[in-house]
């Protein structure tokens, strides 16, 4: 543990201090009854505040919420919307099917990589080289080689990944151990991304937990991540592109949930900030132990459109989802840098978009 503790004090915060707000995870539900939901939220969240009319009643059941929507949609829509504190973004064991279904999900766990990531964005022939030899270094160990790491090894201390392999030794073993282990996510993914050019030269790593103000939705707080990636020019942190997950109890129902949540922070902030696009996109990598996946989602601005003013929406929220990799097999480690490399790509070309 000392030695793990050691690694993350080696890398200095980026990103600004967080407010004294903390929240855990964010789910929109607009068709569910809010009585009982709330009671369970703990968090203090600062809102703005309007009259109860504009807000669902809390006794409806989902179906007449929906049905009442419908009814008055050909007459008035409202035009903003308040949720109750902690609407988006509360605590994962207060969730609900009900709130998972009223986001429309369309859910494809279990992707590869080039689902995951158009195939525009795996490693071009200008590209493969650099990638190649990155592929060769973190493929080249086996698990017993990284269990047992020995930093003398000849095949280690000619390892451009040297450190990387440390790492998840070092986690590997307490997780062997049963043993509290740290969040290194940042540390991986910086170790990684400071050898492909296209994400040195475009993105920094932030470990802070991400506030968010969501003016449109009068929501105020920060998420308790375990920080993310941002574009360079976004200097005041102020856009996440990739939200970090760490999974402390790595059940499917809940890890889902969180994934989810996470995912959509980026596309609502760039929704709440008045981008304007076609189809926003949100990444999330979650962690456990060595256990690496990448979750995608992406929605219309027509969806977010329907969430904001609270009308029963049409429009899926599209979920891909990666395997777990274990980065302690070579595989895993194969496949998870395609997706990863993809992916940094793919967000290149997606803060173009933006203008950045």
């Amino acid at each position: 543990m000392d030695a793990v503790m050691e690694i993350l004090q080696q890398i200095p915060a980026q990103g600004p201090t967080p407010t004294a707000v903390q929240v855990c995870a964010m789910q929109p539900s607009l068709h569910v009854s809010i009585k009982g939901f709330m009671g369970s939220v703990q968090d203090p969240i600062e809102t703005s505040t309007v009259p109860t009319s504009t807000t669902h009643p809390t006794t409806m059941p989902p179906s007449a919420i929906q049905a009442s929507n419908n009814t008055q949609s050909s007459t008035q829509l409202p035009t903003e919307r308040t949720y109750p504190p902690g609407f988006f973004f509360q605590r994962i064991r207060c969730w609900t099917d009900e709130q998972l279904d009223a986001l429309n999900i369309s859910h494809n766990p279990m992707v590869s990589p080039r689902i995951l990531i158009e195939n525009n964005y795996i490693p071009t022939r200008r590209d493969r080289e650099v990638y190649t030899n990155l592929l060769r270094a973190f493929t080249e160990p086996n698990e017993l080689d990284i269990s047992e790491y020995n930093a003398t090894s000849t095949m280690m201390k000619h390892n451009q990944l040297q450190s990387t392999f440390h790492l998840l030794s070092l986690i590997f073993d307490m997780a062997f151990k049963n043993e509290p282990m740290p969040c290194t996510v940042d540390i991986l993914i910086m170790q990684l991304g400071m050898r492909i050019n296209v994400f040195k030269d475009n993105f920094l790593v932030d470990r802070e937990p991400i506030p968010f103000h969501l003016r449109k939705f009068n929501m105020k707080g920060t998420l308790n991540c375990n920080g993310g990636i941002y574009h360079q020019t976004d200097r005041k942190r102020k856009q996440p592109l990739v939200v970090f997950a760490k999974i402390t109890h790595p059940s499917p129902y809940t890890t889902h949930k969180r994934e989810i949540s996470h995912a959509l922070l980026p596309m609502v902030t760039e929704y709440d900030h008045g981008l304007i696009r076609p189809k926003y996109t949100g990444f999330c990598i979650s962690v456990h132990g060595t256990e690496y996946r990448i979750t995608r989602a992406d929605a219309s601005h027509t969806y977010f459109e329907d969430l904001r003013h609270g009308r029963p929406t049409n429009e899926t929220l599209l979920v891909n989802q990666t395997v777990k990799y274990d980065l302690m097999w070579r595989e895993d480690r194969g496949e998870f840098l395609e997706a990863f490399y993809g992916m940094c790509g793919f967000l290149v070309e997606y803060w173009r978009g933006v203008g950045g």
